[in-house]
């Protein structure tokens, strides 16, 4: 059986903008609440210099308010293989938070997230902040259907940075962030 119709729309949307992806991961999940994510792979190369990662599977269920999503994560340069499949991992599974028992809150840009480790990659970066764009020409959603997918970039980042986080509206947290730290690189 083919994928639904919105990841369908999703994926077409992602080859138009970035191409054929370099490498795919598949999570099936069986009774867990989606039953499949695909985490793609665009890795970094002399005109891009970061490697992408994007999930599909996410906006295939409506999250609680009735919106849909799907995330993206990116890391400049060129990522290890062993470190690629496990950040492909905690994606898959950042993919399941919204029906997760006891959650029941959608993904949304401005939202931090703990993790259950470090994001692999970013030593000391045990959260996530969700973020929307970060330039005004940057993406933030993707019409799949008739149905609006917001695209939530997922930057990793420290304790420190979380508490940060909390005490200011998330625009100003990652504008302050972005002016002090490479977001896509692990911190000093």
């Amino acid at each position: 059986m083919g994928a639904p119709p919105i990841l369908q729309d999703v994926w077409q949307e992602r080859q138009r903008r970035w191409g054929k992806e370099d490498n795919a991961y598949t999570y099936e999940n069986g009774n867990a609440p989606l039953p499949r994510v695909d985490v793609f792979v665009y890795r970094a190369s002399d005109d891009t210099k970061m490697t992408t990662f994007a999930t599909i599977g996410v906006a295939q269920r409506p999250m609680q308010d009735s919106s849909r999503a799907e995330l993206h994560c990116a890391v400049r340069g060129m990522v290890p293989r062993d470190q690629e499949a496990a950040i492909a991992t905690e994606l898959a599974n950042l993919a399941c938070f919204p029906w997760s028992p006891g959650v029941e809150r959608p993904l949304d840009w401005g939202q931090t997230l703990g993790l259950s480790n470090e994001m692999p990659g970013f030593p000391g970066c045990s959260a996530v902040f969700l973020s929307g764009p970060f330039t005004n020409e940057g993406w933030s959603w993707m019409d799949a259907g008739g149905e609006k997918v917001r695209v939530i970039n997922v930057v990793p980042i420290t304790a420190a940075e979380r508490a940060q986080a909390s005490q200011s509206s998330p625009l100003d947290f990652i504008v302050d962030l972005m002016s002090r730290v490479d977001i896509f690189s692990p911190r000093p």
